[in-house]
């Protein structure tokens, strides 16, 4: 097939007068669907900055009988709603954050361990390659069931369990995650039964016929925890556990690793306190500042859990609605002002360690479509603006909230705005303002760019943009030393007539998937050159990753 156009570029596509597009082919063969398609998804790609909005509704197959007769098709492009002018500045003669190279890291829950993994095929090709997309990761295994399990090398005292009962897992079923983390280039973090007690005080002996079978294994356990949202235990468990001896608990779990040289140096990392913003008989910030004051250095990270919203009311427009997103600030500074209070700025470390928009869960039909991407990556600029050094995303795989569909080993979209993440986003924070005072929404982040994407060098920015207006197109012109730089777009669209809903995700027009033989796509970027303004459509989200800007803090 070869084409005649207008000495335009592109595979024969470019804009013709008065809002038409024109097609012109010289027809050596029929006309497949694919190639019909491709240059549309190339005009809706590289006539964004047309002020036009560009819909198909119907494709009709061309049909040419004699060879060599040109074929002509004129389609009108309606016009656009408003668009905001914003002018975009990113300081670029500071970092203001240096987050963790395993920043962006995933959960699972303990639960898989009571089906002893029936559920997560861990020896599947196709789900490795997925988990190591994401890699470097850490994996935490944890989850309120956490405080129920009990490990026993070889034989199961109970089976089929339902509800939060007591259970076992076995050495095989500790080989099983173990093996998969290093398969994938994970580190592993585990999370330890607080509720098995003697006398009212925490009870070591499972732990340590654990940690002998870890030993004789030589697995390295990057860090541990104990329990799950101890704040929360009378709300969820009808247990009541005081701050103070939850601190009592840690302080003589810290002392059994550090008694045993192969886990001295290990991380322990807690309490995992949840929703800051409520009260559950004692407030988060409370239960905080009593067991930071009584723990000492018994832990080395301060962790704590956050949702947004609770899937028994969660509504679809709650997820594009910049006052639940608004959240998460408040929280974060709640835990950073105990945390400085009691921490030296050393030891201020602050992880996020369990996370989704929904609890418990997901919501089916909005978490694990393309509208829960908006939540999942404005939480991934917001921690790192904020000063987090890892934010763990509930769940890896399974139910409504992970990143994976454990009935098929699909992507969900959020997967793929993971992975574009770990491949454009470095370690480096920059500040980023606009001049939209109070324009919630736009959302917009900025890094240094993540060089081990061998396309991209040092001094080279990484700009996060969400848009979350209905009808309104946001005009970014960048500022200062970033004006006028070419730029690779990675813009992220729903796929299909769903919106919002939609089960798959565009990549500049290109549904992203997983190749036929279980590999990663390649990331196409699109690119901007010289560009005056970058547009970001209505109710979309993407990347865009600024060429050769040589800013030196990013070198």
């Amino acid at each position: 097939m070869t084409s005649s156009v207008n000495s335009c570029s592109g595979p024969a596509f470019c804009p013709g007068d008065a809002g038409f597009s024109v097609i012109t082919y010289n027809m050596r063969s029929l006309l497949t669907v694919r190639e019909l398609l491709s240059p549309i998804r190339w005009f809706r790609i590289n006539n964004r900055n047309a002020e036009h909005v560009f819909t198909c509704s119907f494709i009709a197959l061309v049909f040419c009988i004699s060879y060599g007769s040109p074929v002509l098709i004129k389609m009108k492009l309606p016009a656009t709603d408003t668009t905001v002018d914003v002018q975009v500045t990113v300081k670029t003669n500071e970092v203001i954050h240096i987050t963790d190279d395993r920043f962006l890291s995933v959960g699972f829950t303990v639960g898989d361990l009571s089906q002893h993994w029936k559920d997560d095929d861990l020896g599947s090709r196709r789900l490795q390659n997925l988990a190591k997309g994401l890699s470097p990761a850490y994996l935490r295994l944890g989850g309120s069931r956490a405080n129920f399990a009990t490990f026993k090398e070889t034989a199961l005292d109970i089976e089929g369990h339902k509800g939060f009962k007591n259970f076992t897992f076995t050495g095989k079923d500790w080989d099983n995650i173990n093996d998969f983390s290093r398969e994938v280039g994970w580190r592993f973090i585990f999370d330890v039964n607080e509720f098995l007690r003697r006398n009212g005080h925490w009870d070591p002996n499972n732990l340590e016929k654990l940690l002998a079978y870890n030993t004789m294994k030589n697995y390295t356990v990057w860090a541990w925890q104990m329990g799950n949202e101890p704040n929360a235990y009378k709300h969820s468990e009808g247990v009541t556990m005081t701050a103070t001896q939850v601190a009592k608990d840690f302080i003589k779990f810290r002392a059994l690793l550090n008694a045993r040289k192969q886990y001295r140096d290990s991380l322990v990392i807690g309490p995992d306190v949840t929703e800051p913003r409520h009260l559950l008989g004692m407030s988060s910030v409370k239960f905080l500042q009593t067991f930071l004051s009584k723990c000492g250095d018994c832990t080395n990270v301060t962790t704590f859990h956050s949702y947004y919203l609770r899937t028994s009311t969660a509504k679809l427009d709650d997820f594009i609605n910049p006052a639940t997103l608004d959240v998460l600030r408040a929280e974060i500074k709640a835990i950073r002002e105990v945390v400085q209070k009691y921490r030296s700025s050393a030891q201020a470390r602050i992880w996020l360690s369990e996370t989704g928009d929904s609890v418990p869960g997901g919501v089916s039909g909005i978490s694990d479509r393309y509208v829960g991407g908006f939540p999942f990556l404005d939480k991934l600029g917001v921690t790192a603006q904020e000063g987090l050094e890892v934010v763990i995303k509930q769940q890896f795989i399974g139910r409504f909230v992970g990143l994976v569909n454990e009935s098929n080993i699909e992507p969900r979209p959020a997967y793929w705005v993971a992975y574009l993440h770990k491949q454009l986003i470095g370690r480096r924070v920059l500040n980023v303002t606009t001049n939209q005072q109070g324009a919630d929404n736009l959302r917009i982040y900025a890094h240094c760019t993540q060089t081990r994407n061998l396309r991209y060098h040092s001094g080279d920015v990484t700009v996060i943009a969400l848009n979350l207006d209905k009808t309104k197109a946001m005009q970014l012109h960048l500022q200062g030393s970033l004006a006028g730089k070419n730029i690779d777009e990675y813009l992220l669209t729903p796929s299909g007539d769903e919106g919002l809903q939609s089960r798959y995700v565009y990549l500049n027009g290109i549904k992203l998937e997983m190749t036929s033989d279980f590999h990663l796509p390649v990331l196409r970027p699109h690119p901007l050159l010289n560009p005056a303004k970058i547009t970001l459509p209505p109710l979309s989200y993407g990347y865009y990753v600024i060429l050769k800007p040589s800013v030196q803090v990013c070198m």
